[in-house]
């Protein structure tokens, strides 16, 4: 599994009962969070979360490290918000953006009714995601 919210990201699933609990590796309504110094990475959040996706069916049970339990839509959401926050923080980067001039560009706009929340955790969401682009630069 490679690192996402930390490097010691873990998850374990249960085939005969087809359930599987993600850990932190996964949230169910709000946008989650992530340790760059303990080696997580939005990079590895999405590869983490389409590793999950390679395990699960219709009728899994998903156990996310928080939120209610859920279901194989709803860790293709995540995914699918990890990656545009991914895609919509690089493209800032790449116009020469600095954290504070994302932070205010909203790019996560359409992801916030979604995921719930509030401004303080979408900005640190989209902090996180820029500091784990920059830093994956390096």
């Amino acid at each position: 599994m490679d690192p996402a919210h930390t490097d010691g990201d873990s998850y374990v699933y249960f085939p005969d009962a087809n359930v599987l609990a993600t850990g932190d590796i996964f949230g169910s309504f709000r946008f989650p969070t992530g340790d760059i110094r303990g080696g997580g990475s939005v990079d590895g959040m999405l590869a983490s979360a389409n590793r999950l996706l390679t395990l699960v069916n219709n009728g899994t049970k998903i156990v996310p490290g928080h939120g209610p339990l859920a279901k194989i839509a709803d860790l293709i959401e995540f995914r699918d918000m990890v990656k545009d926050s991914r895609d919509r923080v690089a493209k800032l980067i790449a116009a020469g953006k600095g954290v504070d001039e994302v932070v205010q560009a909203k790019p996560l706009a359409d992801w916030y009714a979604k995921r719930g929340g509030d401004d303080a955790r979408t900005d640190a969401w989209v902090r996180y995601v820029y500091q784990s682009l920059k830093a994956s630069q390096h």
